[in-house]
């Protein structure tokens, strides 16, 4: 069931993305910027997340669904995160090569420091 409302919520996201996109004025408001990335950020969230849980699914190992489940949210929001991230640095003029690698870097340490610490307790 919630990965039916994942998918209707993705495609949702995605139509306001790009009604945002073709209908919304950047420059006429912030608003238009703030709903743009807000929406991508979504559906990035919802399309990542079912393509890495259906990963998760086909290979075989023994942990249980639920585990892979908040795996593949966790990993969707942390890409997402990245992505629009390193979009409005973009739009801000901040966006070099060594930005994009030190956000990488940090997205990469956290998703380590998430998994240590799943093991570790629990």
């Amino acid at each position: 069931m919630f990965l039916i409302i994942t998918v209707v919520s993705a495609v949702i996201y995605w139509a306001t993305w790009a009604n945002v996109l073709l209908n919304v004025n950047p420059e006429g408001s912030l608003v238009g910027v703030i709903l743009f990335f807000i929406s991508l950020f979504l559906a990035l969230i919802g399309t990542l997340f079912l393509i890495i849980f259906a990963i998760r699914l086909r290979r075989k190992t023994g942990r249980i669904v639920i585990a892979k489940f908040r795996n593949s949210w966790r990993q969707a929001t942390m890409i997402s995160i990245l992505v629009v991230g390193l979009l409005i640095f973009n739009s801000q003029g901040l966006f070099t090569w060594w930005s994009a690698l030190l956000a990488v870097l940090i997205i990469t340490i956290l998703e380590t420091v998430f998994a240590s610490l799943k093991r570790d307790f629990g």
